[in-house]
């Protein structure tokens, strides 16, 4: 997975690397909170990838119908990775509160944050991941309490 702009000059051997995921900021689930838009980043990788050994790249993040998919294939993107569209299918073992709340939901209503993890008790992912969420009440009061805070409490 490419996660952070450094990423992306990183050398792909061709045995340890059959397909790179790379979430842009847009994404739900756990990235890199300094990563840029997935179609920046989609072009600015594509470029620097030697093509003698560059594995294909996957795009993902905020990608949720055919026209958004298309986009990116158009731009050079081996395929798309969808995630959070997927929780609303019927398959889904997400409850129906959930799948109503992320249909309700606009891009405004989402945030980057290390809020959730700590609610869930997650808490071992590194400082440069994040994940995307709905804004609740959980989330403004982490804000208001800080990361510190919650690190010292659980030392």
């Amino acid at each position: 997975m490419i996660s952070e702009p450094s990423d992306k000059l990183s050398p792909f051997p061709p045995a340890r690397s059959h397909t790179q995921r790379l979430p842009g900021n847009e994404a739900g689930g756990h990235g890199g909170k300094a990563a840029p838009s997935t179609m920046v980043m989609l072009s600015e990788i594509l470029a620097a990838l030697p093509a003698e050994y560059a594995p294909p790249v996957l795009a993902a993040g905020g990608i949720s119908n055919g026209s958004q998919a298309a986009a990116y294939l158009v731009a050079g993107a081996a395929g798309v990775v969808l995630g959070t569209r997927f929780a609303l299918t019927a398959e889904s073992p997400y409850p129906d509160y959930n799948k109503a709340a992320i249909q309700r939901a606009r891009s405004s209503d989402t945030v980057r944050t290390h809020a959730l993890d700590w609610a869930w008790n997650l808490y071992s992912w590194p400082e440069s991941i994040n994940g995307r969420g709905i804004r609740t009440k959980i989330v403004d009061d982490w804000e208001d309490f800080g990361i510190a805070s919650l690190r010292s409490i659980s030392a």
